[in-house]
């Protein structure tokens, strides 16, 4: 066992030379809202809001007046650093404190991807790597609070003081950069969320940038579980209790306002940084045009916007290096030419603390003309506070979008120097080309693309500004030309020739989401602007593309800037079927003010749609307000009979307008639906209107038998009158007739009046042999 490590003791706040920073307004909502009842909790505010501050308010709330054992986690010796003379400087209790640190092996640096810890030397506070003398400090007095700092590769120790040495669980766990724990919940840090590994009464989670993890469909319920942790798993992080964006800590005047800086570099601009050197070679290894292009860039932002103070990340230290070596040849032999004065030097994670401290001293001093420039790789991404830092330059496409937000917040923290917006600047080499699919290699974009992404999730007004540019070709209007593109343009510049923004640079620095979105809109705007209309074909892609829109509509998932361009379209309606459905309504009503009634013949739109009206009301589907307009109109009927009835009339009167009867050959459809009104006429079960539209036919009765009675003897009685007899030819259609009545006479069937009217009519028989045995003719 080894020997009692010496604690560093923290006085309480009014024994310090200087008093505590006050919490602001947004620090004090965010400690309100911790739960003193509570397991795990996250606190999720924007880097440079003061998370740090506020967390050690948080645990002396949890704590209350008792004492207790607090365990502190960051990422990285440097922020440990940093986060335990922030603790000593403002934490609202005394305390004592010491360090805790570990030796990882090479499989654990990989599987951490981060710095060793292992250099306790450069720490201000008592520190330790071993177990057995974190357990006897743990075990200390009572009525003192005892404060550990570690770094997420330190659990190991830790983990090790409460299973090898019965160390006691701790009062609170403070998981700072928490987003670091989230992720497989195998690796080393995730071992902090599990009270198996670190047990502990309350857990409290403080981050910028929150990590949500998902896995494949594929996975069951429990091998997703066990796959993975994830910041909106409240078992095992909480709920966010508390949250500060990025673009509310802005609008709040929080932090500083930002603009990213999308600089072109062309072709002609590198060669003419690298004429004089004589050769493209630096310590045997040829010079990156991308870091040229970087470095003019850089020059350009600098002389632009007055930069003093720069960060550039990179995502290795052999880049980083190489590019500081590139940045510090080129400038030699270019400065007072063609690029700004400045310095570069990089830092990485290997390096002495006290090394990279002084590099940041150098980096925040004040300096008349030309500026200070630090390289790094990751090691300057969490946490640190460079408050006069004026810039940030990414060197390289980031594979996080998580790292890019944590380095933007280094450059958006208030700068006591001056009020202007923190700037970001991504450099584009452009090469010879007419447009930019032959200028701008694929790989530029993708810089631009991951920058967008990764701050539009924390502030949506970038990406609002990137689709901004995109429509509009980038141009810089004057304000009174267009106030949004101007808008667009503050907090997304776009430094690249003229030409090439109007041959769709734009669009392609878009992600491929917005990108295809902004395509297929224009389609459909170029049609709309054509026809009037968004009108398109079933299994067109266009259908397909404005369904999609009106879903997403509905679903709430549409932004408000995209809700306006659809709804300024012409003919643009949210509820395709409703359009649809009002279409068909205005040319049936037209119809129907017309001729009366809402016949259509079968096979017209306007047919099937009533028939599809009359089956959704019989189904209880159709709306009040839909039924009463339907009702209104002339010759409305709900009964699907009713549709096939007004079928069937129009038939009808159809072939009476062009012939002036209604008579049609027996077995025709016609012929038999008219009999059919007929007898429900003599059975008194037609309606009044339809009597009356049948009445009005040319040659309507409601008897056919009678009618084609009536007409028969009219004929015979006109040959009577004529020749004074009854007697046709054998054939003529008349002689059957007049045979017919006697046939009926006989039988009985014959009505006393038709008897009457027969028998009146001159030379008339009932047996015409008997009068022609008495000489007359029948």
């Amino acid at each position: 066992m080894k020997g009692h490590v010496k604690a560093t003791t923290v006085p309480a706040p009014k024994l310090r030379v200087r008093p505590p920073n006050p919490l602001r307004q947004h620090q004090i909502d965010a400690l309100t809202a911790v739960q003193t009842d509570v397991a795990r909790q996250q606190l999720i505010m924007a880097c440079g809001t003061g998370k740090t501050l506020t967390g050690q308010h948080a645990v002396a709330k949890l704590l209350g007046e008792q004492p207790g054992t607090v365990l502190v986690l960051v990422p990285t010796l440097s922020l440990l650093e940093q986060t335990f003379q922030a603790w000593a400087a403002h934490a609202p209790f005394g305390f004592d404190a010491i360090a805790v640190c570990s030796k990882l092996t090479a499989a654990e640096k990989r599987s951490v991807g981060t710095e060793d810890d292992t250099d306790t030397g450069q720490l201000s506070l008592a520190a330790t790597t071993e177990p057995a003398e974190l357990a006897d400090f743990l075990a200390g007095p009572e009525q003192t609070t005892r404060v550990v700092f570690g770094t997420y590769q330190s659990l190991g120790t830790v983990i090790a003081a409460h299973t090898d040495h019965g160390a006691d669980p701790w009062n609170i766990v403070v998981c700072d950069e928490a987003h670091r724990t989230a992720g497989a919940k195998a690796k080393p840090f995730a071992r902090v969320l599990h009270d198996g590994f670190v047990p502990a009464s309350q857990r409290l989670f403080l981050t910028a940038t929150p990590r949500v993890h998902t896995v494949s469909e594929k996975e069951s319920g429990s091998e997703k579980a066990a796959l993975l942790a994830s910041m909106d798993d409240e078992t095992l992080y909480g709920k966010q209790v508390y949250t500060l964006s990025v673009a509310e800590a802005i609008e709040k005047d929080i932090l500083s306002q930002y603009r990213v800086a999308v600089i072109g570099v062309e072709d002609a601009e590198l060669h003419a940084a690298v004429e004089t050197l004589g050769t493209v070679k630096v310590a045997d290894h040829e010079l990156s045009l991308d870091h040229v292009a970087a470095i003019v860039a850089l020059s350009k932002a600098a002389q632009q916007y007055g930069l003093q103070a720069i960060i550039a990340f990179f995502n290795s230290i052999k880049s980083s290096k190489g590019f500081r070596d590139a940045f510090n040849t080129v400038h030699t032999s270019r400065v007072g030419a063609r690029l700004a004065e400045g310095v570069a030097e990089h830092i990485d994670g290997a390096m002495k603390l006290e090394k990279r401290r002084a590099a940041l001293t150098r980096l925040a001093q004040y300096r008349d003309n030309g500026f200070y420039l630090v390289s790094n790789a990751r090691c300057l991404s969490e946490g640190i506070d460079v408050p006069v830092l004026d810039a940030v330059l990414f060197g390289e496409p980031r594979s996080s979008q998580i790292e890019v937000v944590q380095c933007v917040g280094r450059a958006i923290r208030k700068n006591p120097r001056h009020d202007n917006p923190a700037l970001i600047v991504i450099g584009v080499r452009i090469g010879v080309g007419e447009d930019t699919e032959s200028a701008v290699d694929e790989s530029q974009f993708k810089k631009i693309r991951q920058v967008i992404a990764a701050l539009a999730d924390h502030d949506p007004r970038i990406a609002e500004a990137a689709r901004v540019l995109a429509r509009s070709g980038g141009s810089n209007p004057d304000d009174s030309v267009d106030e949004k593109i101007n808008w667009a343009r503050e907090l997304l510049a776009l430094e690249v020739p003229e030409t090439l923004l109007h041959s769709g640079f734009g669009l392609r620095m878009l992600d491929v989401g917005d990108r295809n979105w902004e395509e297929k809109f224009q389609d459909v705007s170029r049609h709309a602007q054509r026809v009037g209309n968004v009108s398109f074909p079933h299994g067109e892609p266009q259908y397909s593309w404005l369904s999609n829109q009106r879903r997403a509509f509905h679903a709430g998932k549409l932004s408000d800037d995209r809700i306006k361009r659809l709804e300024a379209l012409p003919g643009w309606c949210w509820d395709m079927f409703t359009d649809q459905w009002e279409k068909r309504f205005a040319e049936v009503s037209r119809h129907a003010q017309r001729v009366g009634n809402v016949s259509f013949p079968r096979g017209e739109p306007q047919y099937y749609w009533l028939s599809n009206q009359r089956r959704a009301f019989h189904a209880g589907k159709l709306s009040d307000d839909r039924i009463k307009r339907l009702e209104a109109l002339p010759g409305w009927g709900w009964n699907t009979v009713d549709d096939q009835w007004e079928e069937k009339f129009q038939e009808v009167s159809r072939h009476a307008q062009l012939t002036g009867n209604v008579s049609f050959p027996r077995g025709e459809p016609q012929y038999s639906w008219m009999a059919r009104q007929r007898r429900a006429f003599h059975a008194g079960k037609l309606s009044d209107d339809r009597i009356k539209r049948l009445e009005a036919f040319p040659g309507w009765c409601w008897d056919i038998f009678t009618d084609q009675w009536e007409k028969r003897f009219a004929e015979v009685s006109r040959h009577a009158q004529l020749t004074g007899n009854v007697s046709f030819p054998n054939k003529d259609v008349r002689n059957v007739w007049v045979y017919k009545q006697r046939m009926r006479f006989r039988a009985g069937k014959l009505s006393d009046y038709r008897i009457k009217r027969l028998e009146a009519l001159p030379g008339w028989g009932w047996n015409p042999c008997e009068r022609w045995k008495a000489g007359e003719v029948a």
